[in-house]
């Protein structure tokens, strides 16, 4: 005959257990899903160790503690981009490098050297970036240089610089690495506007940087900058209590514009100097209209204040998106400064001090 079969029947606690172990083993597979991804820079210096190092990122900064040699940073960002090192006080690099959500092994060199100036020593650092190694961008980026190494030389360089730029483009119309490359050509005009043009046209602007972007658009289109005997480009700008200045309301006057930032030690000489010049012409009249550059007002506020400078003072922040210092040349350097007429035509362009005076001299009688 059949035998009995015997079923063993869970109790509701076995369910129960069962069923919240499978929940939490579902929930602990979709947050390693869901995990944000980050970046982890290990680094390692040699040469003069400072006690901090810092990163500079899409315009954020982080510090990290040297301790035996190395270094860790750790963040996010949101696509890739350029990063830098920097040391506090004065110092410079010898590149910038890229960084994306993923691990990063970087070796570096610090050398200090002294120099002197107006009888002070001044201590600069030099960071050299000896190798990067873990994510993408640095194994593209050092392909790409090998091969520039192994072609400078030869005669045909600058056509087979364009075709290889043309085939990785179309391959990756997106990597960042390829738009820093375009403006590093176009400064260095290796290649030619049509070409760079032609190379640009396929790029996918959304992931490339705004710097980038429009210092390639400036060597395409090179926007006509402001020269003697040119009237000027008039512009309005706000002053420190947020009230707005526009040029054209010193039409019948003379008028130097002045364009400097807080952080440009010549520029700040010549706010001092510039006292004496307005202290002697302001009644002939003579305005003077200080043009900052900017990008932290509070540090704009205080260096007007410590220079004890009397006359207009605008800002214009937005650094290489604006076509205001785009057309007075004051994008990639600082001081610039213009003599206007009366008429709103440029009479002087960067004038020292002394060559100021004289013009003023000539033009304004007493």
């Amino acid at each position: 005959m059949f035998k009995r079969l015997n079923f063993i029947s869970l109790s509701q606690t076995d369910i129960i257990l069962k069923k919240l172990l499978i929940l939490f083993f579902l929930a602990s597979v979709c947050l390693s899903c869901t995990k944000e991804k980050t970046f982890l820079i290990k680094g390692t210096i040699s040469g003069d160790l400072p006690k901090y190092i810092y990163l500079s990122y899409d315009e954020k900064k982080d510090s990290a503690l040297i301790r035996n040699n190395n270094f860790i940073f750790r963040g996010k960002v949101l696509k890739p981009t350029q990063a830098s090192f920097y040391i506090i006080g004065v110092s410079t690099i010898n590149k910038f490098f890229y960084i994306d959500n993923s691990n990063l092994q970087i070796k570096l060199t610090n050398t200090i050297k002294t120099y002197q100036k107006n009888g002070n020593d001044i201590q600069v650092n030099f960071i050299n970036i000896d190798t990067v190694f873990g994510n993408d961008l640095s194994v593209l980026e050092a392909n790409f240089e090998r091969f520039k190494a192994n072609n400078k030389t030869q005669n045909n360089w600058k056509e087979k610089v364009y075709e290889r730029l043309d085939s990785l483009i179309s391959i990756n119309p997106k990597n960042l690495f390829f738009g820093d490359q375009l403006y590093s050509l176009a400064l260095k005009k290796t290649l030619t506007p049509t070409e760079i043009e032609s190379l640009f046209s396929k790029l996918n602007l959304e992931y490339q940087s705004k710097e980038s972007i429009n210092g390639i658009q400036e060597y395409i289109n090179p926007v006509k900058k402001i020269a003697v005997g040119n009237v000027i480009f008039d512009f309005q700008l706000p002053t420190p209590d947020k009230t707005f200045i526009n040029t054209t309301q010193y039409r019948g006057k003379y008028l130097f514009i002045h364009f400097w930032a807080s952080w440009c030690a010549p520029c700040r000489k010549d706010n001092i100097e510039l006292k004496e010049v307005y202290a002697k012409y302001k009644k002939h009249p003579l305005h003077i209209l200080n043009v900052s550059t900017d990008t932290d007002l509070t540090k704009w506020k205080n260096a007007i204040k410590a220079d004890g400078v009397s006359w207009d003072n605008v800002v214009d922040d937005r650094k290489s998106m604006s076509d205001i210092l785009a057309k007075y040349d004051a994008i990639s350097s600082i001081p610039k400064s213009y003599l206007i007429d009366p008429d709103g035509q440029v009479i002087l362009a960067n004038p020292t001090i002394e060559e100021l005076k004289k013009k003023l001299n000539e033009v304004i009688k007493n």
